[in-house]
């Protein structure tokens, strides 16, 4: 086993947090979800596709001391392989957790694949919206 994650308790707006990421960890599927290790061993040989944070420091002292992370997903297909992506990414959105007001990224994004299912009905993402996207 790796050695036990960290815990928010250097701040007390971390420590407000403390709880909430017990209560995470404690999920029965937690584990199988956030096997990292199982998820880069699944990388092809010779491909790095994970990125290392920087750590914490002075260059990050103002950001806010957790997240919320919305992503939004639709379905595209390989046009040589025919193989399926059910979650590929068209829209990611990142608000304050302390103050939800506070938009800190909210884009769209084009997935590799042409995409054979917007989802539209669950997402209200449609074809046109992605068009321009780069």
């Amino acid at each position: 086993h790796p050695p036990p994650l960290p815990l928010p308790t250097s701040t007390a707006e971390g420590r407000k947090w403390k709880d909430a990421v017990i209560a995470t960890r404690s999920h029965d599927r937690y584990e199988a979800s956030y096997d990292f290790a199982r998820y880069k061993e699944a990388d092809p040989p010779g491909v790095e596709s994970w990125i290392k944070a920087k750590p914490h420091g002075t260059w990050c002292a103002e950001n806010p001391p957790a997240i919320a992370i919305d992503c939004e997903m639709c379905e595209t297909k390989d046009p040589v392989t025919g193989v399926t992506d059910a979650k590929a990414l068209c829209r990611i959105s990142i608000i304050s957790a302390t103050n939800p007001d506070e938009v800190l990224l909210d884009t769209l994004v084009k997935p590799a694949w042409p995409v054979i299912d917007y989802r539209t009905r669950i997402n209200g993402i449609k074809a046109e919206h992605l068009e321009t996207v780069q």
